[in-house]
């Protein structure tokens, strides 16, 4: 019973993350003088999470300015191919207070392999469609420390 549970509770987060992910990039495009836009805002102050804001200028120092700021309420910050991950997300949301940085990774992984992973670590998804590994973590650091171990636990 706790392994459907647990089960259900994960694909839940990946397709609500996965549908989250849409909206937040779809809202990415500005509506500017009746014209679509991309255009970059570089302000994250509308943004409520504290700790989300000092992590942003963590991965700022890091892999410099973002691809995409949605900075309202809820609102998001996405770097798009930054180093080795697929993209980088912070999400500001009400339900999300601790667990907030979303990091993506392009590699293969049998079943096996991911059930042994998703043992250690909870906060690791993974989407095989898109060979996907998804890290939900408060920090690039705490990101960084999963792959690492999971990395050399497939090598």
């Amino acid at each position: 019973m706790k392994h459907v549970i647990e089960k259900t509770i994960f694909f839940i987060i990946l397709f609500s993350t996965v549908y989250y992910f849409k909206i937040v990039k779809h809202e990415a495009f500005y509506v500017i003088n009746n014209k679509i836009t991309n255009k970059k805002q570089k302000s994250i102050k509308n943004l409520n999470n504290k700790q989300l804001k000092k992590e942003y200028y963590n991965i700022v120092n890091y892999y410099g300015e973002p691809d995409i700021i949605i900075n309202k309420k809820n609102g998001a910050v996405i770097w798009d191919k930054p180093g080795i991950f697929k993209d980088i997300m912070l999400i500001d949301d009400d339900q999300i207070k601790e667990k907030f940085l979303y990091a993506s990774f392009k590699i293969s992984l049998t079943d096996k392999k991911y059930q042994e992973i998703y043992k250690k670590y909870d906060s690791v998804m993974y989407n095989r469609i898109n060979k996907e590994l998804i890290i939900q973590e408060s920090s690039l650091s705490n990101a960084l420390y999963i792959l690492d171990d999971i990395l050399i636990s497939i090598n």
